[in-house]
């Protein structure tokens, strides 16, 4: 693995936790505040960004975003695209903190994460170079996802 490759992989990563994160505490914030409604949009903008709490939020999402940003000027849409969905299990964590997560709602993140992982580990040792995909291959990869996913 290059270290520009590293690098990007390490960004998309950080890009995960602060996306993740700001939304959980825009989130958290949004739902203790009075009702926002369209009808009022400077007055629940002014609810908003008057809070800090919610602005560092928000502000830690966008820079979650520029992390991203930086994380494809290094490495493939494909790897970064995969390490940065990791972030779902950071979510997932964050919530269980807060609220009681119903068994089904724990198996549901615990299979989305070992999915990840399996991706993860499908992508060792590959090259980032693109290549034309034998439609066969293609073919039958899809047509056991449908039959799994059934």
């Amino acid at each position: 693995m290059t270290t520009e490759l590293a690098a990007g992989l390490m960004l998309a990563l950080g890009s995960a936790a602060a996306l993740n994160w700001g939304y959980f505490v825009q989130h958290g914030v949004a739902s203790g505040l009075p009702p926002l409604t369209p009808r009022r949009p400077l007055a629940s903008l002014r609810l908003l960004f008057g809070n800090l709490r919610w602005l560092t939020g928000f502000l830690v999402g966008i820079g979650g975003w520029a992390l991203y940003v930086a994380a494809l000027a290094l490495a493939p849409l494909s790897l970064v695209q995969a390490a940065s969905a990791g972030g779902i299990g950071l979510l997932a964590l964050l919530a269980s903190r807060t609220a009681a997560l119903a068994p089904r709602e724990r198996r549901g993140i615990a299979v989305s994460v070992a999915g990840l992982a399996l991706l993860g580990v499908s992508l060792a040792g590959r090259t980032t170079s693109a290549g034309q995909g034998d439609w066969v291959a293609v073919a039958i990869w899809v047509g056991v996802s449908l039959a799994l996913a059934a």
